[in-house]
């Protein structure tokens, strides 16, 4: 058995039954790319610019990790990406509320997530601690193990197969913390002082709407 089945399958589904879903979580990922270019391209005008457009940065690359391993049938593992990606949309968030605290991150002393999550009055506590007690660390709990084993035979999954299922609902909560992660981005700009962001705010909350719309039925 090739260890690639898993994906093979899955990216035959995201080309057939699933292509809503690739067209939804790609579009996110290629408008992602269209706001870290604008932050890049007036990355000398501040420091604001360049941290938040870095920040941009890694949330894109815990995004794509996340969306590489679900199609590995990995979903329960990419959760160990999901918790740093939920801090890099607090850290945006933690940055706009206040421009001057960009310097934190160039000085080294921005303050630890939790901090950060508190000064911003995060709503991702319940995420931020089951993902840190079943998905960050190696842990024996149920959450973690349970997908292991096959109950009707007790055999042991040592491969990931492919589910319908569990892929659409990992794809689903990929594109709504990429779409939060998105929109966060574009708020950094305009307060960074971007020229008109009119375009990419129609464009996104548009495209959020009838993600949205589309994960409710697919």
């Amino acid at each position: 058995m090739s260890i690639w089945q898993t994906r093979m399958r899955s990216e035959a589904a995201l080309s057939a039954e699933l292509h809503g879903y690739r067209e939804y979580v790609e579009g996110v990922f290629s408008r992602l790319d269209d706001v870290i270019g604008r932050f890049e391209r007036r990355q000398s005008e501040n420091t604001f610019f360049r941290v938040c457009g870095m920040t941009m940065v890694k949330a894109r690359n815990y995004g794509l990790g996340l969306y590489s391993l679900s199609l590995d049938g990995l979903g329960q593992e990419a959760g160990a990406l999901l918790r740093p990606l939920v801090e890099a949309y607090e850290v945006l968030v933690y940055f706009r509320l206040d421009p001057t605290r960009v310097s934190r991150a160039t000085d080294g002393t921005l303050p630890p997530a939790g901090e950060i999550a508190k000064k911003i009055s995060g709503r991702f506590q319940d995420l931020r601690s089951y993902l840190n007690e079943h998905a960050s660390h190696f842990a024996f709990s149920p959450e973690s193990m349970t997908h292991l084993i096959d109950f009707s035979t007790l055999e042991w999954k040592v491969a990931q197969p492919y589910l319908e299922h569990p892929l659409k609902t990992n794809l689903g909560v990929l594109f709504g913390m990429l779409i939060i992660v998105l929109i966060e981005g574009v708020n950094c700009l305009s307060v960074g002082g971007a020229v008109s962001i009119d375009d990419l705010t129609t464009d996104i909350e548009t495209f959020r709407d009838e993600g949205i719309s589309f994960l409710r039925n697919p």
